[in-house]
This record gives structure tokens, C-alpha cells and sequence, in this order.
């Protein structure tokens, strides 16, 4: 990964100057980055609201919902694509070489030659 440019967010953090040898003078001459690249998941709840007709003998007419609206609550596309790459990662760590290509000798470290 490489940093960017423009974070969302910025903390300074400054040197406890306490903690600093003293008889010597300082000067600022910059700062060194670190960033974290996180994801801020919030949830969206969209509501489908089929209009409902009813004739003169009692007869009820619903307007059609969206395809794939089945049910009164459900999970939408991007939470259950979420929740696949979750899974999957999670299979990923427990598959026996972690990536490294060699297989563990007896479940015991990492497999790699000794």
C-alpha cells in the first residue's frame, strides 16, 4: 500500500519535550506520516413502499417491488458481499500453509524449510 495525499484525518502528535535530554535546543524540521487505512461501515436502510389499490368488490392490487424485494427485512447486495469476503478470509487463515506455499510438517509451524 502507499499513503495518500489528503487523509480524511490528521492527528498531530507532539514530542513530550520532558522526555527529552536536556542543555540542548530543538527546532522543528517536520513531521514523519504513518497512516491507517480503515472503512467506516454504516448502515442504510431503504424502504420500499408498494402502493395497494382495492376496487369497489374488495379486490387488492399491489404495485410490483423492485426485483429481488422478497421479503418484509433483508440484507442487501453489499452486506452480503461484505460478509463473503469476511468469510473467505477467514478460510484463508486457517488453510494449513498461511500462504506460504509449504505445507505444515505434523500442524507444527509454519512449514517452511528449516
Amino acid at each position: 500500500m502507499i499513503q495518500i495525499d489528503d487523509p480524511d484525518e490528521v492527528e498531530r502528535i507532539d514530542v513530550d519535550r520532558r522526555t527529552l535530554p536536556k542543555g540542548h535546543h530543538y527546532k522543528d524540521i517536520g513531521v514523519e506520516r504513518r497512516q491507517i487505512v480503515d472503512i467506516d461501515i454504516t448502515r442504510i436502510v431503504t424502504e420500499y413502499q408498494a402502493q395497494v389499490l382495492e376496487d369497489e368488490n374488495g379486490t387488492c392490487f399491489v404495485a410490483a417491488f423492485p426485483e429481488g424485494v422478497t421479503k418484509a427485512v433483508q440484507y442487501g447486495n453489499t452486506l452480503k458481499a461484505h460478509a463473503v469476503v469476511a468469510g473467505w478470509r477467514n478460510l484463508y487463515r486457517l488453510y494449513p500453509d498461511h500462504g506460504t506455499g509449504y505445507p505444515k510438517a505434523n500442524g507444527i509451524g509454519n512449514g517452511a524449510v528449516q
